[in-house]
């Protein structure tokens, strides 16, 4: 070869120089060359290499086993310690092969422990190759992060989108009554997004604050409440790993604490009351914190903890006739409400005042709502003495009124003599559409009647979601805080796990009364559907729930029905399934449909065919056939993804 190669020639620099070397010479002489050059250099070298070639072991093989040995030496030498001189002379040699995958691992060994000395030269091409720094140890990424903003933004992004988007997380977040709190918790900071944000963080409080923006700045783009549970779930994560240079530093994190543990318990005792209490007496009033603050009351289980709450503090002034305008804890309690659902609007304009709560939410809604609780309790109180004089013992909370027709003669008696709550749900109604708070609340008083099974309060109550659904696209609020989306979607299925729950199997009761699933199931689930895709959803879960019930061999749901009664029961919710089918076809035909559209919907389709290809075959007895129930088959064909 006519010139020298430099001394180390390595990976691209090598080939092109072999390249270059044998279309100008002759290749035989070349590969001799390069043999003599770049081999060992050791004695005896020479007479060794015979009989490997012999043995059938390629100069590669040798040289890339001698490479990984000296590898692991030097790897070794490294996690025994080396002096400063040591580490710098090592690192100044092996730097420049960062890019070549089979030296990378040295210097990025080195980098790990002094992320520091990482050169501009180094940077500039780890950020070249995104293999590279895939494989860079997260001290090397920490460090590059902080130097490189748009690194970490595009780090974090991806995982954000993960956690928004996950069905599993949107599932719990809608639970309004949750029956298995400490399973909820687990999932949510046990998820990948949250233990990989939490481990790229460390102890950067610089890393830790870029996330809080990134997460300030996607609640105000999209007002998604997974950016405020990711708030929540990444402080409480920090705290569970006990990063106290995170958590210590953020102002938030008593409260977050106080709040994790009232969720925990499903209670808010005085203690935890007074506590968040003197957490806002340090908080500089009306400052920017305030907007973090309003993220995290506006997650879902703070949401839920405080709804359920301001719910049992009226049916206490109830039964202790204190009114509603006169209760400070539960004016205090609405207020926080209040700071959660203007969260996205403080953030977004900048101003950070404490409103206090509507006067319309307190002199109206609390107190039409406290009347009608108070109603409620007189009208069971007085039907359940007049059952117990009737049949000559007591029945207090132990007879199903709906059941039994002197009962319904007695309770409808007793409705002429009651309050007329028919004009108190009016005037509720009018709320519960414009402010997220009345119907928060509103929606646990529906559950807790739901879970009682109180037939004439929910006769009176669910329609008022109707009225929502119906009012829902066009309304506003003065307050600049109505409902969104999510908030009546978490009402909707919270109501069908509430009727599915094993707590209480409510849908046992149901199958068995026409009364209750005529109410409950076609006269406001079913009747939903027009207005709500997430109503559809619920009806087909609520079926597919009970038809895996119904086939169950081991359930108590058939130890109680009669194999008459198990056959009506597959046929209702068939029809459950059909009309609600039907309902949403001819929403989909309506002009102007906005809810439903003739084109593709893979969630719908695939829940209707698990519902049909589930159904028994026994001799046709139990099998949702299409032919029987053709607006199933119908509403498929228009939803049906396109090959």
């Amino acid at each position: 070869m006519d010139s020298q190669p430099p001394k180390y020639l390595l990976a691209t620099d090598g080939r092109d120089h072999i390249k270059k070397a044998l279309s100008v010479s002759d290749p035989k002489r070349v590969i001799s060359d390069v043999q003599q050059k770049f081999g060992f250099h050791k004695p005896q070298v020479e007479a060794a290499y015979p009989i490997l070639d012999t043995s059938g072991c390629s100069r590669r093989l040798v040289h890339t086993s001698c490479l990984d040995a000296l590898k692991k030496a030097i790897m070794a030498k490294i996690e025994a310690g080396l002096t400063k001189e040591q580490f710098d002379k090592l690192l100044e040699q092996t730097l420049p092969y960062l890019h070549i995958p089979q030296l990378r691992d040295i210097p990025l060994r080195l980098l790990k422990s002094q992320p520091e000395r990482i050169t501009p030269d180094a940077t500039q091409t780890i950020v070249s190759l995104p293999e590279l720094f895939d494989v860079c140890p997260v001290e090397v990424k920490r460090y590059m992060w902080t130097t490189e903003p748009s690194l970490f933004h595009a780090f974090v992004t991806p995982l954000l989108e993960v956690y928004r988007n996950d069905p599993s997380l949107k599932t719990l977040g809608r639970e309004l009554r949750p029956t298995d709190v400490p399973s909820i918790i687990q999932q949510r900071r046990n998820h990948p997004s949250v233990v990989t944000l939490a481990g790229a963080i460390h102890t950067n409080i610089s890393l830790y604050n870029t996330v809080l923006g990134v997460l300030r700045q996607g609640f105000v783009q999209t007002g998604d409440k997974a950016y405020c549970n990711l708030r929540f779930d990444l402080l409480m994560k920090m705290h569970e790993n006990d990063i106290r240079e995170i958590y210590d530093k953020d102002p938030c994190y008593l409260l977050v604490w106080y709040l994790d543990a009232c969720f925990r318990n499903q209670v808010m005792d005085e203690r935890r009351v007074n506590d968040i209490k003197k957490f806002f007496n340090t908080v500089d009033q009306n400052g920017p914190v305030y907007g973090e603050i309003g993220m995290i009351l506006y997650s879902d289980c703070v949401c839920q903890t405080f709804s359920l709450q301001l719910l049992s503090i009226l049916i206490q002034d109830v039964a202790n006739f204190v009114s509603p305008k006169a209760d400070q804890n539960l004016i205090w309690a609405a207020t926080m409400v209040k700071l959660g659902t203007r969260a996205k609007l403080m953030i977004e304009t900048r101003d950070f005042k404490v409103h206090k709560i509507d006067k319309e939410i307190i002199q109206n809604f609390m107190v039409n709502l406290s009347q009608i609780i108070g109603a409620n309790q007189a009208r069971l109180k007085e039907v359940y003495q007049a059952l117990s004089n009737a049949l000559d013992h007591d029945v207090t909370g132990q007879f199903d009124y709906w059941s039994d027709e002197e009962a319904e003669e007695i309770m409808q008696e007793s409705y002429r003599s009651q309050v007329n709550t028919v004009a108190l749900i009016e005037e509720i109604s009018k709320l519960v559409v414009t402010h997220e708070i009345a119907l928060q609340i509103f929606g646990q008083y529906v559950l807790d009647r739901l879970l009682r099974l109180d037939l004439h309060a929910l006769m009176q109550a669910l329609p008022v979601f109707q009225v929502y659904l119906n009012n829902a696209v066009s309304s506003t609020s003065l307050s600049g805080s109505p409902p969104s989306t999510q908030a009546v979607d978490a009402f909707y299925q919270s109501y069908v796990s509430c009727i599915i729950s094993e707590i209480r199997p409510l849908y046992a009761e149901i199958l068995k009364h026409s009364r209750l699933h005529e109410v409950l199931i076609t006269g406001f689930l079913i009747a939903s559907v027009p207005q709500s895709r997430f109503a559809f959803l619920q009806v087909l879960r609520l079926c597919q729930f009970l038809q895996t019930r119904l086939l169950s061999a081991h359930s108590n749901l058939n130890d109680s029905l009669s194999a008459e009664n198990r056959l009506d029961a597959f046929r209702l919710l068939a029809g459950w399934a059909d009309a609600a089918c039907t309902a949403a076809t001819a929403a989909m035909h309506t002009p102007g449909a906005a809810v439903y559209t003739a084109e593709p919907d893979a969630e719908l389709f695939a829940a209707c065919q698990t519902l049909i290809q589930k159904s028994p075959a026994a001799a046709g007895a139990y099998q949702i056939v299409p032919r029987h129930f053709p607006r199933i088959k119908e509403f498929m064909d228009s939803v049906a993804p396109k090959n």
